[in-house]
């Protein structure tokens, strides 16, 4: 969407001690993930000074895995102490790499859900990029929520297209909506079965529904240290998702994993279970049970070890990427601007502003021509050719290092 300098030691332990109700599911049986920290609470609000952002508002973490439903939840999560109408900023417009995946999204969710002549709803639009991506190939009648959305800065050129800054409930339109879009906002939701019950109480009775979320086959695949932020505080598996979407009378009709597997799209609808249709994704709820159970296991000292490569081996270095996941991962390693200095990002709207809690300014990639890196490092190796384009252009030539990959290395190390 659309989460200190000090941090204290988890405590992992696949024994949960204290009873922890599942919010999905109720269940009191959960495996401890990660714990004993805070964070930012908002990952994404803009910070103009370095004291600001210092004293950014923060949140604790108490990570738990449901065994019950294969659901990932922050049982600290507090959800009144959110309030998105602060000055945030999640736009991807600067990547032409994003584009693309939306524009791919756009074409799927177009002959999935047909929504030519349809009314629209996508709740959590963020800067309207999709909506307005997707009304470019189709006519229809659309409309998106988000207490966020900077009404001023989206351009739309459609009548029937409109963007209200609030959030979305049945009695915000005079017709029920054909096609809900749910992207990246049930992350969100510390209480998913109310939010749903609200979202989709109006739906029509043929409606569709398009839900995509960061999936926890990804987290645990790609030993994700960045999911841990506040504000994300429900991760969802592939069967955690069939059954949140099935207890509101929506069943699948595709299923699949994009960006890089990185993404659950997940399509469903009030038509009878004998029209579903599997795409036969990979998958297995064992294999994910014990994936999540050695990631748990490991947790604290992975942390530890990241944090001492980076502090050996990059302090020179600079961060590429101020959005979630630099934010996260900065602030779950415990790496202030006395490591690393400073973080590049590509969207103009985050520059000369400072990372919460851990300090880091947020610079231009063109500051990077005086600074002359030797090294850079990549929150999300899938922009990898991207920012090396951009440093090309620049006359740079540093070496470029996935966070994922400092990650794994410390992983190997630790399975020796």
């Amino acid at each position: 969407m659309t989460l200190h300098r000090t941090l204290s030691e988890p405590q992992v332990n696949l024994e949960q001690r204290t009873p922890a109700a599942c919010p999905a599911c109720r269940s009191t049986t959960s495996i401890e993930l990660l714990g004993g920290r805070r964070v930012p609470r908002y990952n994404l609000e803009r910070h103009l000074s370095r004291e600001e952002a210092l004293h950014a508002p923060q949140g604790a973490l108490d990570f738990r895995f449901c065994t019950a439903c294969l659901f990932a939840f922050n049982a600290a999560f507090v959800p009144e102490s959110m309030d998105y109408a602060v000055d945030y900023e999640a736009s991807r417009a600067s990547s032409g790499y994003f584009k693309q995946y939306l524009d791919q999204v756009c074409e799927e969710l177009s002959a999935i859900c047909a929504v030519e002549g349809k009314r629209v709803v996508e709740v959590g639009c963020g800067d309207g990029q999709f909506l307005l991506s997707l009304r470019r190939k189709h006519p229809f009648e659309g409309y998106g929520f988000d207490p966020s959305a900077a009404l001023e800065r989206i351009a739309n050129p459609f009548a029937d297209v409109r963007f209200i800054r609030g959030y979305y409930g049945p009695e915000a339109l005079p017709h029920a909506p054909d096609v809900v879009i749910l992207r990246h906002i049930l992350e969100h939701q510390g209480d998913p079965h109310r939010f749903l019950q609200h979202v989709l109480a109006s739906a029509q009775g043929s409606a569709s529904v398009y839900v995509e979320v960061p999936a926890w086959e990804w987290v645990v695949d790609r030993l994700q240290l960045q999911a841990f932020s506040y504000e994300h505080c429900s991760y969802y598996s592939r069967w955690a998702l069939q059954r949140a979407l099935e207890q509101h009378g929506f069943f699948l009709e595709r299923v699949a994993y994009g960006f890089a597997d990185e993404y659950l799209q997940y399509y469903a609808s009030r038509r009878a279970r004998s029209a579903r249709l599997h795409d036969g994704t990979p998958g297995d709820p064992e294999a994910l049970m014990a994936k999540t159970e050695a990631f748990a296991r490991m947790i604290t000292d992975l942390i530890e070890g990241v944090r001492d490569a980076v502090c050996r081996r990059y302090r020179r270095a600079v961060l590429w990427g101020a959005a979630g996941k630099g934010t996260t991962f900065l602030n779950i390693v415990g790496l202030d601007d006395t490591t690393l200095e400073y973080v590049v990002d590509s969207n103009p709207r985050r520059h000369d502003t400072f990372i919460p809690c851990t300090g880091q300014r947020v610079v231009a990639p063109e500051f990077l021509a005086r600074l002359r890196p030797s090294q850079v490092l990549l929150t999300n190796p899938l922009y990898r050719q991207e920012i090396g384009a951009q440093l090309q252009a620049l006359g740079l030539h540093p070496e470029l290092i996935a966070v994922d990959d400092v990650i794994h290395q410390v992983a190997r190390t630790l399975s020796a």
